[in-house]
């Protein structure tokens, strides 16, 4: 049995390590540089510098992995480019997490129970194929692309949502607004 657990241990403890790598080298592939979340338009080229400088991204590759990784086993999830505050205490703060958490969940509840409900009641039909076929892609799908699609869609487009941000520490009932 202990070396069974030992194992199991070995494994889940590479299983991390391979995700947070892919992590790290996806968020390094796309467009951009996280400093430039601190620049203002226009920004000149000694203020890029250390800009980049802060936020660790004018190190070499491995070194940026190393003090990523490091942080991460802390349990350190930086600081809010925007909000100037732990990352970490951003998503405890309960009067957004929790809020965004049930209304999230309850969405999909109501979503999922009618769709679900209907693909297997008509499971031989092509209506009832479509929307299984719909819910396995939505599984396959991660979810921050879908994200995206719906802050281009809600926010961008329409305009019907704010594009980002949650507004301060102000409560859920404003963002409502």
């Amino acid at each position: 049995m202990g070396r069974y657990l030992l194992r199991r241990t070995a494994f889940l403890l590479a299983s991390l390590l391979l995700a947070a790598s892919l992590l790290f080298v996806l968020l390094r592939l796309l467009p951009g540089d996280p400093a430039n979340a601190l620049l203002p338009m226009g920004a000149t080229p000694e203020q890029i510098a250390a800009a980049r400088h802060e936020v660790g991204s004018d190190l070499p590759l491995p070194q940026q992995y190393a003090a990523w990784l490091g942080d991460l086993a802390r349990l350190d999830l930086g600081t809010s480019y925007i909000s100037k505050l732990p990352v970490g205490e951003e998503i405890a703060w309960p009067a957004v997490t929790v809020p965004l958490t049930l209304l999230s969940f309850a969405l999909a509840v109501l979503v999922a129970l009618p769709v679900g409900f209907l693909a297997a009641y008509r499971a031989h039909r092509w209506y009832g194929a479509l929307l299984s076929g719909l819910s396995q892609l939505g599984i396959a799908v991660p979810v921050f692309w879908i994200g995206m699609l719906l802050v281009t869609v809600f926010a961008l487009k329409l305009r019907l949502l704010p594009a980002g941000g949650f507004p301060g520490r102000t409560g859920p009932s404003r963002a409502a607004r």
